[in-house]
Formats: C-alpha cells, structure tokens, sequence
C-alpha cells in the first residue's frame, strides 16, 4: 500500500514497491481511488521506492489520469527512474504528464494556468 498525504489543493500518493502482478495492480487501484476521493482532483505520484511498473501499471495510471483531466484535475508524477521513464515515453503517456525531481516543483506546477498536455495539442 502507498502512502498518501493531502498537501493543500494535491493529494501526493508515495508508491511503495512496484507495481508488477495483478494484487500489486489492486493496491495501485485502491491507492489511486482513495487520492481521488472527495475534493481533490490533483495528484502526484512519487516513484521513488519503485523500480519498475507493469504495462498494466501503466493502463490503470491513464485510466486514472483521463478521470482527473475531465474533472478538470491532472496527475504529475515524481521522481520516476529511466526504467519507467522508458517505458512511459514507449506507450506515449511521458508527453502527456509533467516529471519532476523535487516535490515543491511539483507541487509548485499545479499553480501553473496552462497544463503540459495543453501546450502539447496546442504548440506541437
């Protein structure tokens, strides 16, 4: 199970292990329910004790991020190692969610008026 903590207007889910057979999916499932149960509708996901995510891993994250995006939210995702960065530029997802290394810049980024996947179908 992550470790989830509400810091203002953004509920950061602090992964725990990776994220790799189907229980492990169920945990990242209900983790990301429960950060956006309620008001909160910004996330940011903290990679940092997890080495690697499944490509179903990937599926629910998206399926997640869709869901916050039509309720006028966003997912950012922090601390994520080239291994999962691989893998989320090979599925497409990187050029749609900001990375950051330092937590204050991502929470910093919600703040922002336009998102990364705004300047992306406008300026690409």
């Amino acid at each position: 199970m992550a470790n989830i903590i509400k810091k203002k207007n953004v509920v950061i889910v602090y992964l725990a292990g990776d994220v790799i057979v189907s229980l492990e999916l169920k945990a990242l499932q209900i983790d990301l329910a429960a950060a956006f149960s309620g008001e909160h509708k910004n996330v940011i996901l903290n990679f940092e004790r997890t080495e690697y995510i499944s490509a179903g891993g990937v599926e629910l994250i998206v399926s997640f991020l869709k869901k916050a995006r039509k309720e006028k939210g966003d997912i950012k995702f922090l601390k994520v190692n080239e291994h999962i960065k691989k893998l989320l530029q090979i599925v497409g997802v990187i050029k749609f969610v900001e990375c950051f290394e330092e937590e204050k810049e991502a929470l910093a980024s919600f703040n922002e008026s336009v998102s990364v996947m705004e300047k992306n179908l406008l300026w690409e």
